[in-house]
C-alpha cells in the first residue's frame, strides 16, 4: 500500500496598522473661517451689487442670422386649401392649367429649398436672401402674416442693448480682429470727440488754439501798457506821501483825483492823478516796500557827479602819480584786512589774523550778533577742515564759546571770537547789522560800496533819512527777517 503524504497546516498572523478615529475634543475644534463677509450694496436691473464689486462679465451674446425662413410651409398650406375648396368640374383645359400651375409650384418649391445653400458663383447680399417673397408686403397690400410674431421683453433683457451690434455682426460670421468689407481690411473704429459747446460742424480746433494763444500774449501786453484804471500800480511823487508806493482803488474823472492805498501803511489817500506816475507790476513787487526811495535815488546820482568831478580834476601828472600811489596803499591795506582780496594766501592769513587780535581779541566786547554770517579764519580749528568757509552765528555763550550753522546745515560747537570775521553781502540790495558804536545791534541796507577803502554807506531801516559810512569790519550781513522786523 502506498503511503499517504502527512497534511501540514500553517497559520500566519498579520498586523495591520490601526487608524486613529479623532477623539470628541479635536472634533469639536473648528477651523478658523477664513471667508470675509460680503454685502449687498445695490440692487438693480434685476442685478445684485456686492460691496466686493461686481465680477466682470466676459459672455460674447450671438444673435444667429437666419439663413432659411419658414415661410415655404405656409404658402404649401395655402395652395392646397385652394386646390381642395375647387368643386366646379375640370375640362381637359382646366386640368392641363392645373398641371401647369402644379409644375409652377414644385419649381418655386425648388427654389426655397435651394435658398439656404450658398452659390459660389454670386453673391447675393444677406438682406436680400431673406426678403419677402412678393405680392406679400406692396404699396397697395400688406400681409404681415408671414412675419414672426414680436418677442418678449425677456428676450431682449437677456442681452444688454449695448451689445447688439456686435452679437449682430457675430452672427454674421464676424470675429473681433477681423476685416468687415470684400477686402477684408482692419480698420480701427474712430472714437467721437465731444465738441465744445457753441462750436459748428466745419470748425476747426486749431484755429481756436491759435486764438488762444492771441488773447493771452495780448493779456501780456496789457499788462506791460500803463492805464489809469482801477488796480494800477503808481507811485505817489508830490504831496506828504511822496516816494510811496500804491494801488489805484478808484477813480473821480471829474475832479481829476484818485484813490490810492499805499503799500507800506495800507492808509488810503485821495490825491491828484497828476501827482503819482504808473508803474509796471515787476517794478512794483521790486521797491513797493521802500519807506523813501526818493532820497536814495538822488544821493546815488549826487555821489556819482562827485566821482565824476573828482575824476576830471585830476588831470596834471604829478596828480596822477600820487593818486596811483595812494590807491596802491589803499588797496594793500584793504588787501591785508580781508581775505577775499588776497593773492598770496600765506601772506593775507598772517596780515588777517593779527589784525583781528590787536583790534578786537585783546578787548572783551564781544561783537558776535545771532543771525548774522560770518567767515571762519583760523587753520587750526577742526584741522582747517572748515578754513574760510562761511557760517551763521546761532548762538553766543561766550566769548571763546558760539554756536554757528554753515549752508550744508551742520552744527559746529565751540568757535571763539577771534576764530571769526565779519563778511559783507554781495547780494543787491544788502542787508546788515552794526556792530559797533551807538548804531550797534541796528539793520540797515547797504546802498555802496568802497573796496578801496573798505567802508560801506548804509541806510537805516528804522530811519531812512538817516545815511552812515562804516568800516567793513564794522557790520556783516545780516539773514533775519527784514520784512517782518521793519
Amino acid at each position: 500500500m502506498k503511503k499517504v503524504g502527512g497534511v501540514s497546516l500553517v497559520f500566519s498572523k498579520t498586523n495591520t496598522a490601526k487608524k486613529l478615529q479623532p477623539s470628541s475634543a479635536i472634533s469639536e475644534i473648528k477651523e478658523p473661517n477664513n471667508k470675509e463677509t460680503d454685502f449687498v450694496s445695490a440692487l438693480e436691473d434685476k442685478k445684485v451689487h456686492s460691496s466686493k464689486g461686481d465680477p466682470e462679465e466676459t459672455k460674447e451674446y450671438v444673435i444667429p442670422l437666419i439663413k432659411k425662413n419658414l415661410w415655404k410651409k405656409q404658402i404649401d398650406d395655402k395652395f392646397k386649401k385652394t386646390v381642395e375648396n375647387k368643386t366646379e368640374p375640370l375640362d381637359s383645359l382646366e386640368t392641363l392649367a392645373a398641371q401647369e400651375i402644379v409644375e409652377e409650384s414644385a419649381k418655386q418649391n425648388e427654389a426655397w429649398n435651394e435658398r439656404g445653400s450658398e452659390d459660389t458663383n454670386l453673391a447675393i447680399p444677406l438682406l436680400m436672401q431673406n426678403q419677402i417673397p412678393e405680392g406679400f408686403e406692396t404699396d397697395d397690400k400688406l400681409d404681415v402674416s408671414l412675419r414672426p410674431d414680436a418677442p418678449e421683453d425677456t428676450v431682449y433683457d437677456e442681452i444688454p442693448i449695448e451689445h447688439f451690434g456686435k452679437a449682430m455682426l457675430r452672427g454674421m460670421g464676424w470675429k473681433e480682429g477681423d476685416g468687415i468689407g470684400k477686402n477684408k481690411k482692419f480698420v480701427s473704429t474712430i472714437d467721437a470727440v465731444i465738441r465744445p459747446k457753441g462750436m459748428g460742424l466745419g470748425a476747426d480746433k486749431s484755429l481756436i488754439q491759435n486764438l488762444n494763444q492771441t488773447k493771452q500774449n495780448k493779456q501780456k501786453d496789457d499788462e506791460n501798457v500803463l492805464i489809469m484804471k482801477k488796480g494800477s500800480f503808481c507811485l505817489v511823487e508830490k504831496g506828504s506821501s511822496k516816494g510811496l508806493y500804491g494801488i489805484v482803488e478808484s477813480i473821480d474823472e471829474d475832479n481829476a483825483r484818485v484813490l490810492v492805498k499805499l503799500s507800506i501803511s495800507s492808509n488810503t489817500i485821495t490825491v491828484s492823478q497828476y501827482n503819482i506816475r504808473l508803474v509796471t507790476k515787476k517794478e512794483f513787487e521790486k521797491y513797493s516796500k521802500y519807506i523813501n526811495k526818493a532820497k536814495v535815488d538822488e544821493y546815488k546820482m549826487e555821489e556819482e557827479k562827485k566821482k565824476q568831478q573828482s575824476s576830471s580834476s585830476s588831470s596834471s601828472s604829478s596828480r596822477n602819480g600820487s593818486s596811483h600811489t595812494s590807491n596802491r596803499s589803499s588797496n594793500k591795506r584793504c588787501s591785508n584786512e580781508r581775505v577775499d582780496h588776497h593773492q598770496d594766501s600765506n601772506h593775507k592769513k598772517h596780515k588777517t589774523e593779527n589784525y583781528h587780535e590787536s583790534n578786537r581779541n585783546n578787548s572783551s566786547v564781544i561783537w558776535l550778533r545771532p543771525q548774522i554770517r560770518v567767515r571762519i579764519i583760523s587753520n587750526s580749528y577742526k584741522k582747517g577742515k572748515y578754513y574760510k568757509e562761511k557760517v551763521v552765528v546761532e548762538d553766543i555763550l561766550s566769548i571763546d564759546n558760539c554756536i554757528c550753522r554753515t549752508d550744508g546745515g551742520k552744527v559746529l560747537e565751540g568757535l571763539s571770537q577771534q576764530m571769526l570775521e565779519t563778511v559783507i553781502p554781495r547780494a543787491e540790495p544788502g542787508v546788515v547789522m552794526i556792530l559797533s558804536g551807538k548804531n550797534k545791534g541796528m539793520v540797515a541796507e547797504v546802498i555802496k560800496r568802497d573796496k578801496c577803502k573798505c567802508l560801506a554807506t548804509l541806510q537805516l531801516m528804522t530811519d531812512r533819512d538817516k545815511i552812515l559810512k562804516l568800516d567793513y569790519d564794522d557790520i556783516s550781513e545780516y539773514v533775519g527777517e527784514v520784512l517782518d522786523d521793519y
